[in-house]
């Protein structure tokens, strides 16, 4: 079952610290993680994502993986 958890800091670099741990948690097997990102906020209100997890390239992997399967399969 996925969940989506939100936490809330300070700062980026506060953020970029917890995510660090988070992923040494998860190579440890304690949590197991899709994705981590860090939205961060201007002053005007333009919203920013650091993923983990690039979609696109995750999408076009995977469109190209079924892409050079043969038709006959």
């Amino acid at each position: 079952m996925s969940e989506l958890i939100v936490v809330a800091y300070d700062t980026p670099a506060n953020a970029e610290a917890a995510r660090y741990e988070l992923f040494g948690m998860a190579k440890e097997y304690l949590v197991e993680i899709a994705d981590a990102v860090i939205a961060t906020a201007d002053n005007d209100r333009n919203i920013k994502l650091d993923q983990m997890v690039n979609m696109w390239t995750v999408g076009a992997t995977g469109g190209a993986f079924w892409g050079a399967m043969p038709e006959s399969w």
